[in-house]
């Protein structure tokens, strides 16, 4: 399965500082991603008075920009009592790389991205098991962290929560109905290699319900074929495996120039109509403009057990 990996926990874990409400880690791994050499790096929030050993893990979204509003905003967690572990992302911040794979106009390096991404997130949960947190976790993602923390929840049956803020499935929508230019001009530039323009990919994705409807099971993934690869990493790909094992709460904002209304609708149809909560502003504001609510909802679904 393409998303397996092997991992010794073989960590590197040190105290960065402390507040009235936490203390703060780093813990380094070598990636399993064998094919891009590299460290995984996560910051460990642990609050002084724990109210559950479930640890959330949070994925931030994309860019560098607002790296630190990230992760302080997982840190908010560790002061309601739930340990957090904020993980950089492949191609971020102590990560970065002069080009951001995530963005690339080849269809094999976004795949690659996505493949490390959630191998790394997956042996993070060796290491802080190591540490003796419980062995279910929640999950939190925000934009291209919603889309890797979706598969994630797929292939990794010890997450248990999800919660997935400003994000959604179907690259028909996001690259075609969105506002990312820079995909679609390069999409447009090498479609004669991968089939990526909007009149083709609307072919494709005609087969995309079939591809769903075969992959019953994650040990289907590999064997089941795609009509494109972008199918493999596509977040409606996996919704329907979280249904039966994952609770989820979503987050939209009421103007999202990122993730386009048919992209958010038909995740949230994929993943069986979970709790939705509307977010006022764009797809950046609106986090921070409902910072106190998305920390005060989500707090009360990770501690209601």
């Amino acid at each position: 399965m393409f998303y397996d990996y092997s991992f010794e926990r073989n960590y590197k874990k040190k105290f960065l500082k402390e507040n009235k409400s936490f203390k703060e880690y780093i813990i380094e791994f070598e990636s399993p991603f064998k094919k891009y050499p590299d460290k995984a790096i996560g910051f460990l929030f642990l609050p002084h008075q724990l109210k559950t050993k479930k640890v959330l893990i949070f994925l931030h979204g994309s860019g560098n920009y607002h790296f630190s509003l990230f992760k302080n905003f997982s840190s908010f967690f560790s002061q309601k009592g739930i340990p957090t572990f904020f993980m950089v992302l492949p191609f971020h911040y102590l990560r970065k790389k002069e080009i951001n794979n995530f963005f690339s106009d080849n269809l094999f390096e976004i795949f690659d991205s996505f493949r490390q991404a959630v191998v790394d997130v997956r042996a993070s949960l060796d290491c802080l098991e190591k540490e003796g947190f419980l062995k279910d976790f929640s999950i939190l993602g925000i934009s291209l962290g919603g889309m890797i923390a979706t598969i994630v929840s797929a292939v990794e049956e010890r997450i248990k929560k999800a919660i997935l803020i400003n994000t959604g499935g179907g690259f028909i929508y996001i690259i075609w109905e969105g506002i990312l230019p820079v995909l679609r001009k390069n999409y447009k530039k090498t479609h004669h290699l991968y089939g990526c323009n909007k009149k083709k990919c609307r072919q494709i994705y005609s087969f995309h319900k079939e591809f769903v409807k075969e992959l019953k099971d994650i040990s289907l993934l590999g064997k089941v074929k795609p009509k494109k690869e972008c199918f493999l990493f596509d977040p409606l790909s996996f919704c329907h495996l979280l249904k039966e094992r994952v609770k989820v709460t979503l987050f939209s904002s009421s103007f999202d120039e990122i993730i386009p209304k048919k992209a958010q609708e038909s995740f949230k149809k994929a993943l069986g109509c979970p709790s939705k909560y509307t977010l006022f502003g764009d797809h950046f504001l609106s986090l921070i403009l409902n910072k106190k609510k998305i920390i005060n909802i989500s707090s009360q679904f990770l501690l209601n057990d």
